[in-house]
């Protein structure tokens, strides 16, 4: 059976200062290594948010679900955050349609491990390696596209992240996931996208796949 695809880069359009005064170990060329994941931080001109993402493990494709899939990134990025970042969490990815993104998804060869389901929201979650893509939708459908839309990185000190960020955390509090706790960077934060921090999570071998 071929493995499933692995992410190993995602590209932002954002100032590298900004990330950098949020304790971000940013290198010369723009790249943070947030675990597994390189980060390419391109600068405010390059576009805005999440520009596209790549895998290795993946068929020669330009997109998946309609979001890039970018040459790959060279160098090896930042690795001393005054944050201390421990991992990429995951990815969240917005659509207006559930259905039809998982299916693109699923047609790329990516690991889908669960679907759940609120009053307001659908999600579901994919295994991509070091990470996971959150998928988020409305119940009912709409024609909006899928578009990469935010992070979530875990820390290995949360209350001492809250500490170092001073006014540019919001408050902290309890995560969905059982015994964990979230905060959000602000938007005057500057990071171009937005941004939660988290405390560490449980092995993401823990999830099981999702049923053929």
């Amino acid at each position: 059976m071929r493995p499933h695809p692995t992410l190993t880069s995602l590209r932002l359009a954002a100032d590298p200062d900004a990330w950098r005064g949020c304790g971000v170990d940013v290198d010369v060329n723009g790249c943070a290594r947030l675990g597994g994941v390189l980060l390419h931080i391109a600068g405010p001109d390059a576009g805005r948010g999440l520009l596209g993402w790549n895998f290795t493990g993946l068929e020669d494709r330009a997109e998946i679900a309609g979001i890039p899939v970018l040459d790959d990134i060279t160098g090896t990025g930042g690795a001393d955050h005054p944050l201390r970042i421990d991992a990429l969490d995951h990815v969240v990815v917005m659509t207006g349609d559930l259905d039809r993104t998982l299916a693109a998804l699923d047609d790329a060869g990516l690991d889908r491990r669960r679907i759940r389901e609120t009053d307001q929201i659908r999600q579901a979650f994919y295994l991509v390696g070091p990470a996971l893509i959150e998928v988020a939708a409305p119940r009912e459908p709409t024609t909006e596209p899928a578009r990469l839309w935010g992070l979530t990185v875990n820390v290995e000190d949360l209350d001492a992240a809250a500490d170092l960020l001073g006014e540019k955390l919001g408050s902290i509090r309890d995560a969905v996931q059982p015994g964990r706790r979230i905060a959000t960077v602000r938007r005057e934060a500057g990071l171009g996208i937005p941004v939660a921090l988290m405390t560490p999570r449980r092995p993401i071998e823990a999830h099981p796949p999702v049923a053929s």
